[in-house]
């Protein structure tokens, strides 16, 4: 028989305990719980006595010679997480953790469910609430639209979207194979409609609104790897500026009820070309204001092992065994999980407001990106690799600005919101969004870069007008 272990005397832990009893062909026996609470000690959950808190957890592991441990408290914070698991570790057993609340949307703690503890459990986001009964009323029996729906937001979006019972769910990608697993994933829970289109080509969108006519959009497809966007500026304007704007007016002439842009704190002061190619993507809003439509910007950081990211890259890096690179030992970051962002996400889609307006997701704190590294090695069992800084590339800060500064609260306390000033002058905007399409047209980077940031100044009010040749 396979000794198991349980953290946590809660609720989470009563199911992992009844899921444990109800599958006796895994040959698994519950032979202790450990739980913080002085109250619960000695006290039993479905026969299974609470021995202690997690003081006693390596004792325990050694002395009932216990095969794994599964932490079953899905509202812990990173550092207590930390602590259990430094703790686990020395009992020599194998150990796993019940997800937050946000993976298990409203369901049940189930088998499957239980799994490796992540990067992201040792951050501890604090759990999320969200109103289950809006969403739904916004989602249930709509056309729904996804852009980039193959990517880290747009695939944990369409599963989120998929269990509110859509009319027809649209994912559009044109990476085929990631949406061709993503559709099989998601066939059998909803009417899935994958298409393989680039926000880029206007006409192929004109085409699937035609067909589909799409009543919600989220807008999650863009290029957001800074230094590649560096050094590629002209693709990145035409994906994350033109394809907006082409989806956008799309959106207004075939009467979507609501547009959300997912957009991303480096738009804030924005010194990369990916943060000001989106920055001047959010200003479109002010132009396309619908009365009957909701159109809206929802911005936040960096999601927890996307693609790209540096979680990824620490665990190649760990595998592979080499140190692991950091730009400088004063880098952080915000992060979120993409479970909490996707939440938020539908969450501020449901909400009333005028078209226009920005959400502005609470990310927490910074965390500083040299303590993340080391927590991974910890999680590896490989602290003896080391890091290795090499300094801040093109494009990147040290770290980010705090977005909710100058914000105002919602009915949801990690959703805020601001009302973004109007242009000064649409008429301009447009007359200078033309030229910089003119200019990435005869492929010029240097000033398609030049312009972008001219633009970023006027949108931001920072200028009143600058000269306006090409």
């Amino acid at each position: 028989m396979k000794n198991l272990l349980v953290i946590g005397a809660g609720d989470a832990g009563w199911r992992v305990i009844r899921e444990i009893r109800n599958h006796p062909e895994l040959g698994c026996q519950i032979i202790g719980l450990i739980d913080d609470d002085p109250k619960k000690l000695n006290t039993e959950v479905m026969g299974v006595r609470v021995s202690g808190g997690r003081e006693r957890i390596i004792e325990i592991g050694k002395k009932e010679k216990v095969d794994e441990i599964i932490i079953a408290i899905p509202s812990a914070d990173g550092k207590t997480v930390r602590e259990i698991i430094n703790r686990c570790k020395e009992t020599g057993a194998s150990f796993k953790i019940v997800p937050g609340i946000l993976e298990i949307l409203a369901g049940d703690v189930q088998l499957h469910q239980i799994r490796e503890v992540n990067p992201e459990d040792l951050l501890g986001r604090e759990t999320v609430t969200i109103n289950i009964d809006e969403i739904a009323n916004l989602l249930k029996g709509k056309r729904v639209l996804i852009t980039g729906a193959a990517g880290s937001i747009g695939s944990e979006l369409s599963k989120y979207v998929a269990k509110f019972s859509p009319e027809r769910l649209i994912l559009a990608d044109h990476n085929e194979n990631d949406l061709y697993l993503l559709y099989l994933s998601l066939k059998e829970s909803a009417q899935t409609i994958p298409i393989i289109a680039d926000i880029r080509d206007a006409r192929r969108l004109e085409a699937i609104f035609k067909t589909s006519l799409p009543e919600i959009i989220f807008h999650s497809a863009a290029l957001k790897h800074v230094p590649l966007m560096e050094e590629n500026p002209i693709e990145a304007i035409k994906t994350n500026i033109f394809g907006t704007q082409s989806l956008i007016e799309l959106g207004e002439r075939f009467s979507a009820e609501r547009f959300i842009f997912i957009s991303t704190d480096k738009s804030s002061a924005p010194i990369s070309v990916m943060g000001a190619s989106k920055r001047v993507a959010e200003s479109l809003f002010q132009l396309y204001t619908p009365s009957k439509q909701r159109f809206s910007v929802v911005r936040f950081g960096n999601i927890l092992g996307s693609s790209g990211s540096v979680i990824p890259i620490f665990k190649s890096q760990i595998k592979r065994r080499v140190a692991l690179t950091i730009t400088d030992v004063k880098a952080s970051r915000y992060f979120m999980t993409s479970s909490e962002a996707v939440s938020l996400i539908l969450q501020a889609a449901s909400l009333e407001a005028p078209s226009g307006r920005m959400y502005l997701l609470d990310m927490g704190e910074p965390v500083n990106i040299t303590d993340l590294a080391k927590n991974l090695l910890v999680l590896s069992s490989k602290e003896d690799i080391g890091i290795e800084y090499i300094g801040l590339r093109a494009g990147e800060k040290l770290k980010e600005e705090d977005i909710r500064e100058g914000t105002k609260p919602t009915a949801y306390p990690k959703i805020f919101y601001k009302d973004q000033n109007p242009v000064k002058n649409p008429k301009k905007l447009i007359r200078k969004l033309h030229i910089l399409k003119s200019i990435i047209e005869r492929e010029d980077e240097e000033r398609a870069r030049e312009f972008l940031f001219e633009i970023v100044k006027f949108v931001d009010d920072f200028v009143d007008d600058f000269e306006e040749g090409s």
